[in-house]
């Protein structure tokens, strides 16, 4: 679809930018306050889906409401439907005014609400057809909008074709078991819709990111532990690990919940920025390999003073590997994974220290799902063993480029194993088999 006398109209007119980044810069309103617990405080859940409560996570810093800019003039939205009920950017309030349908409105920032799985669009003040829309949000309606973006030199429109629906899973950590409904989220993005920066990645993978670095949402009787890495076969799901509290008896509990409950103030952004960013519980210990150019850091705080060397981007069979023996964050509360080294011919093996989580940088370095058919990549080859171990006597070598069938997928410690139709296994690592 084209409109070109919208956008001829809209971009001839100033427009007043309101840059969100991972935290939206709104300040907070003495109104409303910011007393909403954070994901970490698993005694106060928040009930309230409004948007005026959404408002309040964004303005107290919650990272349970994740914000993606779209600027600068490239993602737009258009009305097809009933126009969506707006927002008062600074109370949540609903306002009077409506978006036309069939015009076309320069969107500047989402937020997605973890809470309630829903997606906001925010807008700002723009004069189109001598009409002026306030500064505002309102919520995305897949079935009544449609999101679109401009190349360069504005000679078109890239619609959606194939919108990414998110899937948010909340799981126990110890017995794997989904402790509250899944979240399905319809993000109107997909990945032919680019980023405001040339050569940036794409607005649905930055958003993927950030899910991946997002903390999950208070539950009652659970603490929030953790996020794991992103499954490549299910780029789209995300899965969130508790904890389950302890029970304590009726006279502890008040002493441990002011010990234990983080500042939700607003007013002193020192702080949280300022303090050494606290790692995240302990988790199960996982393989990584990185997928394109890295640097290894002494610091969750990425910076050149910080970082003790890079990896380059490799072929697949040579991409270097890393155990993952824990998590932290930055100052920012973006997640790092902290690693060991495990490229044993290396000079850099066995060194210690943080990498990104980006799902874009770093991925699994076992398969986690069976991936049915595999052919062999190691320019060596590979063996095949009668033990999961991989241990004993060598019972079949399977040369480069041999293509094996998989019977099944078993897990042994940090790694997978692939369980072969003639009852024997090989290695499941990515460097050395890919799936067929």
């Amino acid at each position: 679809m084209r409109l070109r006398s919208s956008l001829v109209t809209l971009l001839l007119i100033p427009v007043t930018l309101l840059t969100l980044d991972l935290i939206a810069p709104i300040p907070a309103d003495a109104a409303t306050g910011s007393t909403l617990a954070t994901s970490a405080d698993a005694t106060t859940v928040p009930t309230d889906n409004s948007f005026a409560a959404t408002l309040k996570r964004i303005q107290a810093g919650d990272p349970t409401v994740l914000t993606l800019n779209t600027l600068p003039d490239a993602t737009f939205v258009i009305v097809n439907g009933a126009s969506p009920t707006l927002y008062d950017p600074q109370t949540g309030a609903a306002l009077t005014d409506q978006l036309a349908s069939s015009q076309l409105y320069q969107t500047e920032s989402y937020a997605l609400d973890l809470n309630s799985g829903k997606f906001y669009l925010y807008k700002a003040k723009t004069l189109l057809n001598n009409i002026t829309y306030p500064e505002s949000y309102f919520e995305f309606n897949p079935k009544t909008m449609v999101i679109s973006a401009l190349d360069q030199n504005y000679r078109d429109q890239t619609p959606v074709t194939d919108p990414i629906t998110f899937t948010l899973k909340f799981i126990d950590a110890k017995t794997n078991s989904s402790i509250r409904s899944d979240e399905s989220v319809n993000s109107g993005l997909d990945d032919n819709i680019a980023g405001p920066v040339k050569d940036n990645p794409p607005f649905g993978t930055t958003l993927r990111t950030k899910l991946q670095q997002a903390r999950g949402i208070a539950i009652p009787g659970y603490t929030f532990k953790a996020t794991l890495p992103a499954d490549p076969d299910q780029p789209n799901t995300f899965v969130y690990t508790y904890d389950k509290n302890p029970d304590t008896s009726s006279s502890s509990s008040s002493s441990n919940t002011t010990s234990t409950m983080p500042s939700t103030s607003t007013s002193s952004s020192e702080s949280t920025s300022s303090t050494k960013p606290t790692p995240a519980v302990p988790i199960t210990r996982i393989a990584v390999y990185a997928t394109k150019k890295i640097g290894l850091y002494n610091s969750p705080n990425f910076s050149k003073a910080t970082r003790k060397f890079w990896y380059a981007k490799q072929v697949r069979t040579k991409r270097p590997q890393f155990v993952v023996i824990g998590y932290a964050r930055n100052k920012a509360g973006i997640l790092r994974y902290k690693v060991r080294d495990a490229n044993r011919k290396s000079k850099t093996f066995k060194q210690r220290g943080y990498i990104t989580t980006n799902t874009a940088d770093v991925s699994n370095t076992y398969y986690l799902k069976n991936p049915k058919t595999v052919r062999i990549i190691g320019a060596k080859g590979v063996n095949a063993y009668t033990h999961i171990n991989l241990n004993g006597k060598v019972r079949r070598h399977f040369k480069h480029g041999s293509v094996l069938k998989v019977k099944a997928l078993k897990t042994y410690h940090l790694t997978t194993r692939l369980l072969l139709t003639n009852g024997q296994y090989v290695t499941a690592n990515k460097t050395l088999v890919q799936k067929k």
